[in-house]
Formats: C-alpha cells, sequence, structure tokens
C-alpha cells in the first residue's frame, strides 16, 4: 500500500510489500481433512481378502444348511403331489368303473361273457323292448310266426319301439349264453334267437318287417313273449403290459369271443392298469339275472 509522507512532494508515494497469509489457517485445513488408510507394502505386510480354504467353509456350510431346510420342505411337497396322483387314480377308476357298469346294468340279459383270462369282459346293450302277439284269437298278420318263415311282419303289443337301421331284435333269453339260444350266432343259424331290423330308423314303431327272416326256432317262444332291441356287442379289455384299459364297439357280432375284438372302433378308459380281472356268475334262482364283478387297479408314479 502507499502512505504519504510530510517531506515528500505531492504526488509521491512509497510501496511497501504485502505481509503473506498467516499458514496456521492452512493447518487448521489440513487437520479437518480425513486421510485415508494406505495398505502397507512388502512382504510381511498383512492380505485383505479371503482364502480359497475359507471360501470352501463357507460352501460347505451353507450345502449344510440347504439339506437340512430341503428335508422339511421336501417331505411335504411329495406328501402333496402322492396325494394329487391318489385323487386321479380313485377319479379314473370310478370314471372306468361307473361306465361299465352303466353298460352291464341295460344289457341283454344274459348276455355278459368274461374270456378265460379274466381280462376281456363282453356283453349286447340293450336300448328298448316290447312284447308281440301269440294268442291263438289273434290275427295271424298280427303274430310273430316260430318254426316257419314269417312274411308278413308281426306287430307290436302296446306301445310301439324306437328302433335304428342296423340294430337286432332278440327273442328269449332263458340262460346263460349258449346254454339254449346264443345272441352272439349269426342270425340265420337255428341256434340264434336275434334277428336284424330291416327297416328305416323311426320311433313308436308298431309293426315290423320280418320278410327276409331265417325261421325262427319253435323253442324261442316263450311266455311273456317279450322281444329286446339291441345294439352291437361292446367289450372291455384290459391290457397288462400296456397299462391300458379299453372300450371297443362297432366291430360286430362273433359267435366266438374274441379278446381283444379286431376292428370297430375303441377308447382308451384308463392309463396305468397294474391289474384287472372280470368274472360273471349267472343266478341259479332268477333266469334274468347275474352278477358280473369287476376289480380294477391303477399306479402311478410320483417325484
Amino acid at each position: 500500500r502507499a502512505t504519504p509522507r510530510s517531506d515528500w512532494k505531492d504526488g509521491e508515494h512509497a510501496i511497501l510489500p504485502m505481509h503473506p497469509m498467516p499458514r496456521f489457517k492452512h493447518y487448521l485445513r489440513a487437520k479437518h481433512l480425513r486421510q485415508l488408510p494406505v495398505p502397507p507394502r512388502g512382504l510381511g505386510a498383512a492380505q485383505l481378502g479371503f482364502s480359497l480354504i475359507e471360501l470352501v467353509i463357507v460352501i460347505v456350510i451353507l450345502g449344510v444348511l440347504s439339506a437340512i431346510v430341503g428335508s422339511f420342505i421336501v417331505r411335504p411337497v411329495q406328501g402333496y403331489l402322492s396325494t394329487v396322483a391318489r385323487g386321479e387314480l380313485v377319479d379314473a377308476t370310478d370314471n372306468a368303473l361307473s361306465r361299465m357298469g352303466r353298460d352291464v346294468r341295460h344289457a341283454l340279459p344274459n348276455s355278459v361273457r368274461v374270456a378265460a383270462n379274466g381280462l376281456s369282459l363282453e356283453l349286447i346293450p340293450a336300448t328298448a323292448g316290447g312284447w308281440y302277439f301269440q294268442d291263438a284269437a289273434t290275427n295271424s298278420a298280427r303274430r310273430l310266426s316260430f318254426g316257419g318263415l314269417d312274411t308278413d311282419g308281426f306287430e307290436v303289443m302296446g306301445p310301439g319301439v324306437d328302433l335304428r337301421y342296423g340294430q337286432h331284435l332278440v327273442f328269449h333269453t332263458p340262460g346263460k349264453v349258449g346254454a339254449e339260444f346264443n345272441a352272439y350266432a349269426a342270425t340265420d343259424s337255428v341256434a340264434s334267437n336275434r334277428r336284424p331290423y330291416i327297416g328305416a330308423t323311426a320311433t313308436s314303431v308298431n309293426r315290423i318287417d320280418t320278410s327276409n327272416w331265417a325261421v325262427l326256432p319253435e323253442a324261442a317262444r316263450a311266455a311273456p313273449f317279450r322281444f329286446w332291441v339291441v345294439d352291437p356287442p361292446v367289450s372291455y379289455h384290459c391290457d397288462v403290459l400296456a397299462g391300458t384299459l379299453t372300450r371297443f364297439t362297432h366291430y360286430g357280432f362273433n359267435t366266438s369271443q374274441i379278446s381283444p375284438p379286431s376292428g370297430g372302433r375303441s377308447a382308451i378308459l384308463a392309463t396305468g392298469v397294474t391289474d384287472c380281472r372280470f368274472s360273471y356268475t349267472a343266478s341259479a334262482v332268477a333266469a334274468r339275472a347275474g352278477l358280473v364283478s369287476m376289480a380294477l387297479t391303477l399306479s402311478a408314479t410320483t417325484p
């Protein structure tokens, strides 16, 4: 800065040097700064991080903990999966047995037959039934003839029946298949009590054409003079090796049972079959009754 003096002339000034900033201010600033540690150098210096042994120990501990926790989780999950699988097996078995039971209940009396190995069951499903005239006072055109050709047909007693083209009529089913008449035998055989329906599909049919029928045996005439309308046979076959239960339809009539039948249509009702048995016992009291037994075992593998 410039300071005037009394002995100086007007306009003259002296320039003095400026004092430097005090150093203690820089010291205070540096003192409050945080210094980062500097890692030591050299062979004897301490190492930072973790070693391979420590890593292995941690992995082992985590593995043990995972195994302990997993033991508490796996069992409940396995139990849940087993319960679900068991429920599905019960449903599949119930559906299969219900389907077979429905067919058996609607089967032609004494048409059930079982293969010798017990793995196949066959029956003839009945869809309707009616009665025919046989009294002497009835006009011959209305009566059904036995022991001779019937070319003029017969009249249904009472309400008409629903018929489809391709169905058959069966007369008199007194006992076990083959005992007296075999509904599975060919329609032109004297041992058969079955004849084809040759008319068009219709409801409430009151008169049935018999012009191309073979002669019905005299023994097929029996009270209460009833007939049944039937569809082609249905078979159930268990293949234990393949683990399936299959329903067969539309394969036609065979005099002897074929296990399993060939041709027609088939549908798998159940899988996972490990055991299957069918049996049929004719009733000694009721001529048109019998007992069908079915045993079905299914299994499945769960994780």
